[in-house]
């Protein structure tokens, strides 16, 4: 038991120390209570993580492990089902009198790994990874090889409507011709 004029002897104290400490950095008194509703919230924070982590087992190292796993599984999801839809999704670009402008399609087929494949094999989705080749255009190549048969060369590829000699130049060395 603490007899109560220790407590006000403590409490005097600590009215001293804090007016003293209040002249010695010239705070306002509106700026003293900020400052010591701040310092209360900070220990009060302190408190609070301790009970949860002493009293109530919560480790902060390990509480969200599997709602991080579900959160970047979902986000992985997402990002290869926006880029499915893209896929599926993207218009031709046809070369402009002044040259092409660069679209998201192009940027990203430029970004691929540079693989050849052959024109007379190749499908429709293979045919779009090519810089500004879209399914629409990738469907006009193959409705071309089916109905006229096999290319014999790269440069016939400018008989599709859509590809001309800009357009082929952008690729052409990532296609080759086989006739089996």
């Amino acid at each position: 038991v603490v007899p109560d004029d220790a407590l006000d002897s403590t409490s005097t104290r600590m009215q001293r120390w804090l007016y003293a400490l209040q002249t010695k950095l010239a705070l306002t008194p509106a700026e003293s209570g900020v400052l010591l509703a701040v310092g209360s919230l900070f220990l009060l924070g302190l408190f609070g993580k301790e009970v949860q982590e002493r009293h109530l087992g919560f480790d902060p190292d390990t509480a969200y492990v599997e709602t991080d796993s579900v959160f970047f599984a979902l986000s992985r999801q997402a990002i290869v089902s926006d880029v499915a839809r893209a896929d599926t999704t993207e218009a031709d670009t046809l070369d402009a009198p002044d040259g092409p402008s660069e679209s998201p399609e192009t940027a990203r087929a430029a970004s691929a790994p540079s693989v050849r494949m052959n024109l007379n094999t190749a499908s429709a989705r293979q045919l779009t990874q090519l810089p500004g080749i879209g399914p629409k255009l990738a469907a006009r190549i193959i409705t071309d090889r089916e109905a006229n048969g096999p290319f014999s060369s790269v440069a016939q590829l400018t008989r599709v409507k859509g590809i001309g000699k800009k357009k082929l130049a952008k690729f052409e060395s990532r296609l080759f011709v086989d006739d089996g």
